[in-house]
């Protein structure tokens, strides 16, 4: 199967969220809104870059590493799942989010 360049797109959101989680979400939101594929991941994304940026917040307030530590596992795991869903043409869900942005 080909990918398209809608999914291509949406993949590259995924990625770049492994490294900088609301900027990536936030600028495809902003910037791709005429394909409704990229729009609807990049929502998830800036989501899910949400939900992890609270959750490091809750976390330093318990000052734990291990914590920081599975965050950044579960983070990457995300990601990484985003991103091969997006390839296969499929939207990807995160299981466990906020669903601020509508």
């Amino acid at each position: 199967m080909k990918a398209s360049k809608s999914t291509v797109t949406a993949a590259i959101v995924w990625l770049l969220s492994v490294f900088f989680s609301i900027l990536s979400g936030l600028l495809f939101l902003i910037f791709k809104r005429e394909d409704a594929f990229i729009h609807q991941q990049a929502k998830e994304a800036l989501n899910w870059g949400i939900t992890l940026w609270l959750a490091v917040i809750a976390a330093s307030l318990f000052g734990s590493k291990l914590l920081f530590t599975l965050l950044g596992v579960i983070h990457l795991v995300f990601c990484l799942l985003g991103m091969a869903s997006c390839l296969k043409g499929k939207a990807y869900q995160v299981p466990i989010n906020l669903r601020l942005i509508k």
